[in-house]
This record gives C-alpha cells, sequence and structure tokens, in this order.
C-alpha cells in the first residue's frame, strides 16, 4: 500500500450507505480539520480506488467506512468508537503530529 506511505489517508464513501456512516466520516474530518492534519482523502466507491480499496480493506480487516491510516498503518475504523478513544486519550495527537501543517 504505498500510496498511504509517508501520509494521513482516510477512506471514506461518497455513498454512505446510512447516516452513521456519513456522521462518522465527518467528526472523523472534523478532528483532523481541527488539529490542521495535511491528510488525503480515497473515495472508496469510487471505481478507480476500488484496487486500493481493497488493499485498504484487506489491511484492516474491516469492511467499513470511514477508516483512517497513518504512513501505510492501520490507525482504526468501519466504527468510531476505536478512534474516539483515540482522540480522548491523546493517543490521536502524537500519531498525528508529524503530518499538521
Amino acid at each position: 500500500m504505498d500510496a498511504c506511505s509517508g501520509k494521513v489517508v482516510l477512506l471514506y464513501s461518497s455513498y454512505a450507505s446510512n447516516q452513521i456512516v456519513e456522521v462518522n466520516t465527518r467528526r472523523l474530518e472534523s478532528v483532523l480539520l481541527g488539529k490542521n492534519v495535511n491528510y488525503t482523502k480515497i473515495d472508496g466507491a469510487a471505481p478507480a480506488s476500488k484496487d486500493l480499496r481493497s488493499a485498504m480493506w484487506e489491511a484492516s480487516g474491516v469492511r467499513g467506512y470511514p477508516q483512517l491510516f497513518i504512513d501505510g498503518k492501520v490507525i482504526g475504523g468501519g466504527t468510531f468508537d476505536e478512534l474516539q478513544e483515540l482522540i480522548d486519550e491523546g493517543k490521536l495527537d502524537e500519531l498525528v503530529s508529524p503530518y499538521m501543517k
């Protein structure tokens, strides 16, 4: 997954199957923007992203949205719970600090 190497990547879907997915994606984006993180969005619903989305799903073991990758490593996703835990514990700040603008 070279596409995720050396950066923060948000895997999301422009075709949200339910409101929870859409809300969680917006929450994660708000957190990243609030921390002034330079990140790349990959639309998993886009046909051109199919191979990358499949590789990301395989790496995470989760077939859902949103998912967060930092330097090619799975940070969390599919639900917002594990990401919220990182935020609450201040661990997300440590992970994204090298990517802040």
